[in-house]
């Protein structure tokens, strides 16, 4: 019996999982982030009204970044193409998200919140901006061909969806335990960060993965 051709259309379990582990690692991130306001208020004591305000100012950047974003990701002209560097945002995303969640409460008000706002504003309005900038550019230079786009946007998000619930389970279980001082939100972050952070850019280290080819 002969072998059975691979076809080239088909989008592996491991090509799969590697491509959407990104994914995965930045929806655990936005997670994590969903407890800001809790961090802020219960173990910083801060004023809701201030944390709320903070966020809505960052948000105001947004604006212009997706437009920044944008335009220098189409600029962008290396070996590795132009999508594929703005993947090592993911870095970025989780650096500041664990010095985010490792404010002293012993800072006065305006320097956590400045440090809040700060923090937040690489996360959400730098990091997370090139990171959905580049996605399809970096997309269309992985993959060839409709069928393993349509794969990739359909069975990705569901793998992508599942890595955020599993995240969503664990993560308030974990708070639980260590999330009860400063020093606790910021070892529960370390905890997080540390290994999604290597997961979501393991095609930088290792050889044989799939992501290593693409431009």
């Amino acid at each position: 019996m002969g072998k059975r051709e691979k076809n080239p259309k088909a989008v592996g379990a491991g090509r799969m999982l590697a491509w959407q582990s990104r994914a995965i690692s930045q929806g655990c991130a936005l997670m994590a982030i969903g407890f800001l306001s809790v961090y802020c208020t219960d173990t910083l004591k801060m004023n809701p009204a201030l944390v709320g305000t903070l966020l809505v100012v960052s948000k105001l950047l947004d604006g212009f970044t997706d437009i920044v974003a944008g335009y220098l990701v189409d600029k962008t002209n290396t070996k590795w193409g132009r999508g594929r560097p703005y993947e090592l945002c993911i870095v970025g995303v989780w650096f500041c998200t664990w010095l985010m969640f490792s404010c002293s409460p012993q800072w006065s008000t305006v320097v956590k919140s400045a440090w809040i706002l700060c923090m937040y504003a690489l996360v959400n309005s730098i990091f997370y901006t090139f990171l959905n900038a580049n996605n399809t550019v970096y997309m269309v230079r992985a993959f060839r061909y409709e069928e393993q786009f349509v794969a990739i946007n359909s069975y990705g998000s569901i793998i992508s969806m599942l890595g955020t619930v599993a995240f969503n389970i664990a993560f308030p279980i974990c708070m639980s335990r260590f999330a009860t001082s400063a020093s606790g939100w910021s070892m529960l972050m370390a905890m997080f960060a540390i290994p999604l952070t290597i997961i979501a850019d393991a095609f930088l280290f290792c050889k044989g993965n799939s992501r290593c080819g693409c431009g």
